[in-house]
């Protein structure tokens, strides 16, 4: 799964820290998401790739919301592991 530490934390944190609002915002930004790759499908030739972008950049933060905990423990587990 795609991890970027910079976002897999505070992400983790807020989905911790208010788990009903955290689903919301995932829902929200799915939808957004969606809508990018809508306007991906219309975009014209001269705004395809600006168009192309937002879409990649949609999905790859889609999967980094999806999993977020999961991303934050393993960072935690390569930082916490016991010295020899």
């Amino acid at each position: 799964m795609m991890e970027d530490n910079h976002i897999s934390q505070p992400a983790a944190s807020l989905s911790r820290a208010a788990p009903r609002e955290w689903e919301e915002f995932k829902t929200a930004f799915k939808k957004y998401a969606e809508g990018q790759r809508d306007s991906l499908m219309r975009a014209s030739t001269e705004e395809l790739q600006r168009a192309q972008g937002r879409a990649q950049a949609c999905s790859a933060l889609t999967m980094i919301f999806a999993d977020a905990e999961k991303a934050a423990e393993r960072a935690s587990d390569r930082t916490v592991r016991p010295r020899n």
